[in-house]
């Protein structure tokens, strides 16, 4: 064979190779799959169509941020749905590989988007991008949440009613705490009168709800670890309204809390905050974010806060507090690692707490104790956060954390006043310490089918903690001291009851079914929880309990702007803790709740409502037994009913809104009254100036009312804690790259009280004032 020719063989096969990989090339770029897209966003559609296409969409902010998105649906190739999602806004998807698009503006001399068919034969070099996060935000508006379904999902589309709380919301009334940011959401109630933890107990629809930090549940007596976190280290705050036992076990039936934290990201992040406040409160923070690698691959999260106060507002040692949380990220087309550490160590007040009497609460300008009352408390914390998508539409994910707390509680509690005077009161002193470890793990693997024109995601996992707990409580003499400003000498324990250890352990099966069918939406959820008691005393015997949790929930999306919806879903609660007096555990405490309601979406999706109706009744609760004291018994049955509703987003430019308002009503066999305020109400709204000469500045009003509710006086008997409204108000300037804020708390001066009260009653602050202010650098 001569040269010539063995060269053009050569040639040949080479062609064809080159004809054989540009034929793949159009068959990856053409390859159908079913789409189907609310109308939405440009970002959120194209977030989403990345996740169903797994591929990679650069779609930079600065240029979507002003666009929206027609529905989409049908079978398409990527480049059709690209081209259609881009249609007429001046943008064009770049192809750079097989699995990445990156959205660029149109070339000023170009009217129309030049095919991508044509682009595919052109491929640049590989670079590491991302797709947006299907979470994002406009505003106070929230579009979407990965929470109640474990999958990014838009909120129109989950038949339950969940609240969502923005970085914008946080940012703008310059909460203290998580606690203090609840206060936007229908039917929460904070109860701080009769708890030893720092942060309270918070109710939803009238029972406790379990808190979540990043999805993970902890552990009741461990609440304050996701509820005490720093604003700084907060990303968004979610409340889901009724029961999800795939999500945080045994609970009851009100609802559910998660915090979510700040994560690793590319986007540069470096932001110094600092705020002065009323009674000597100083605090200092640092956000900073960012790539350590060029391709943007390997990014870090780096948090730290310190708080320091003289003393609060009737007395008692000002807070101390400090955190840092360092934290690292890997992302590339197929898998997403974080992996942080947390430390939070501070010094909390108690809530100033109050006598209920007769007469109405008694009135005090000082601590009803010793000024250093409070709790100590120190948190260790390592978590991981790793999903990997595997063949086809099939993604696992997998997350853990670890907590290591210590809390210390030392305080007086005013018991009763002495007889035949009200001007000396009878002191306790009580003390708790606590050790606890924590782990919590949630393994799942998430696919996506199609049968026809019916779409679902699959989702079936395993929960598992484990809760190691040692308490030791202890009860000091009673003391008497001359009111309203005690002279109390240091607590010295002669009554320690040393609890032994005890571990909790518990352990959840679930599986999920999303199925979506034009506009109908069903959610049905079935999860098996096993829960196990064990305790370090020798010859103690171990406890347990089991049941089945199912849930359904169905939406209908009558247009783009309204989706009606209705659940209905199931609980438990073991109650092996609470012993009768024959000797045998109570049945398990089991909750049911139905909701009904209406989601809208209006102003291009900028502004989100939700009305609900909702009951939820517990069966086998259990109360003291009043003829055997340290014993319970079960008591009949109680509901919860009321009537929700809750709005945020953006009313015109510049106008942004969170409203709420809840009814709701204890119904018992015999009539009996509830502890909870029947009507509760919040607004919260900001408008930044549009005219050019007051361009950058801005200023907020809020107030939160409520009526008011019943409580037992220190004689048992009953008496009405009187209704109040509090006034929040804020004056601010924004900069680009900087800005400051004058927050003022209470501004009428209003005298307070907590949502909770038997025999004693919280009291809250009056005038605030808080001066804060951030630079970007």
């Amino acid at each position: 064979m001569t040269a010539s020719k063995t060269r053009k063989m050569l040639e040949r096969c080479m062609l064809a190779v080159l004809l054989g990989t540009l034929n793949f090339v159009s068959i990856a770029a053409h390859a159908q799959t079913t789409v189907d897209l609310p109308a939405q966003t440009l970002a959120l559609s194209l977030s989403q169509l990345a996740r169903d296409g797994n591929v990679n969409i650069l779609a930079p902010a600065a240029l979507t941020a002003n666009h929206d998105a027609p529905a989409l649906s049908g079978t398409l190739t990527l480049v059709q749905a690209l081209d259609r999602l881009l249609q007429g806004t001046g943008l064009t998807a770049q192809k750079r590989n097989e699995s990445t698009y990156v959205i660029e503006r149109l070339p000023a001399q170009s009217g129309t988007a030049p095919p991508l068919a044509a682009e595919a034969l052109a491929v640049l070099p590989t670079i590491a991008v991302t797709a947006p996060a299907a979470t994002e935000d406009l505003g106070f508006a929230a579009r979407s949440s990965s929470f109640a379904t474990r999958t990014d999902t838009p909120i129109a589309d989950i038949p339950q009613s969940i609240e969502v709380l923005t970085p914008d919301v946080l940012e703008s009334q310059r909460d203290e705490s998580v606690t203090d940011a609840l206060r936007n959401v229908s039917s929460m109630t904070i109860e701080r009168a009769q708890t030893y933890t720092a942060q309270g107990t918070p109710y939803i629809r009238g029972f406790m709800a379990p808190v979540l930090i990043n999805g993970l549940p902890v552990a009741l007596t461990q609440s304050d670890i996701p509820l005490s976190l720093p604003a700084v280290a907060l990303s968004r705050v979610e409340v889901l309204k009724g029961a999800d036992s795939i999500l945080a076990g045994s609970m009851d039936p009100g609802g559910i809390i998660n915090v979510v934290t700040k994560t690793p990201q590319a986007d540069p992040v470096h932001r110094l905050t600092v705020q002065t406040g009323s009674y000597g409160d100083w605090l200092g923070s640092l956000d900073l974010a960012g790539s350590i690698l060029d391709d943007g691959k390997l990014t870090y999260r780096f948090v730290v806060s310190a708080e320091h106060a003289d003393r609060n507002f009737i007395g008692y040692d000002g807070q101390r507090d400090f955190y840092v949380a360092p934290s690292i990220g890997w992302q590339d087309v197929q898998t997403r690692v974080v992996v942080g550490f947390e430390q939070h160590t501070s010094r909390v007040p108690v809530a100033p707490i109050s006598l209920f009497l007769p007469g109405g609460p008694l009135q005090s300008s000082s601590p009803l104790g010793r000024p250093d009352d409070g709790f100590m408390s120190n948190s260790t914390s390592l978590y991981y956060d790793y999903t990997r998508k595997l063949a086809g539409s099939l993604t696992f994910h997998s997350k853990a954390r670890y907590d290591a707390a210590r809390q210390d509680f030392k305080a007086y509690a005013l018991a009763q006043l002495s007889p035949g005077t009200s001007s000396v009161g009878i002191f306790n002193a009580q003390t708790d310490q606590i050790r606890q470890n924590q782990i919590s793990l949630d393994n799942n693997l998430q696919m996506k089918i199609h049968t026809g024109s019916v779409k679902h995601t699959l989702l079936a996992g395993v929960a598992w903690s484990s809760d190691r707990y040692a308490q030791m409580p202890g009860n000091g003499p009673a003391s008497a001291a001359a009111l309203p400003s005690p002279q109390l000498p240091s607590i010295e324990l002669q009554d320690i009851a040393k609890i032994p250890t005890e571990t909790d352990v518990q352990a959840t099966l679930y599986v999920q079914d999303q199925i979506a069918w034009g506009p109908l939406r069903v959610l049905l959820n079935l999860a098996r929880s096993y829960v196990w008691t064990t305790h370090a005393l020798p010859g103690s015997a171990s406890n347990s309990a089991a049941n089945w949790s199912p849930g359904i929930g169905i939406a209908y999306r009558m247009s783009d702007a309204v989706t009606v919806y209705a659940n209905a879903t199931h609980s438990f609660e073991p109650q092996y803790t609470f012993p009768a007096f024959d000797g045998r555990a109570p049945l398990p405490r089991v909750g049911r709740s139905v909701e009904a309601g209406v989601k809208l979406a209006l102003l291009d999706d900028r502004l989100t409502a939700t009305a609900a109706l909702f009951r939820s009744r517990q069966s086998n609760p259990v109360q003291v037994d009043p003829t055997h004291p340290g014993f319970y018994v079960t008591s009949p049955d109680f509901a919860y009913r009321g009537v929700e509703f809750d709005m945020t987003g953006r009313l015109l430019p510049g106008w942004n809104v969170i409203a709420s308002y809840a009814y709701s009503n204890l119904q018992t066999p015999d009539d009996e009254w509830g502890q909870l305020p029947a009507h509760v109400a919040s607004l919260w709204t900001t408008y930044d100036f549009q005219s050019e000469p007051l361009r950058g500045w801005g200023m907020g009003f809020g107030i939160w009312a409520r009526n008011r509710y019943n409580a037992t006086d220190s004689q048992e008997a009953m008496h009405p804690v009187p209704g109040q409204a509090r006034t929040d108000a804020s004056l601010y300037y924004r900069a680009r790259h900087w800005s400051t804020t004058l927050s003022v708390k209470n501004v009428f001066n209003h005298r307070l009280y907590g949502d909770y009260a038997l025999r004693d009653v919280e009291l809250q602050p009056g005038r605030l004032f808080y001066l804060s202010s951030s630079y970007d650098f």
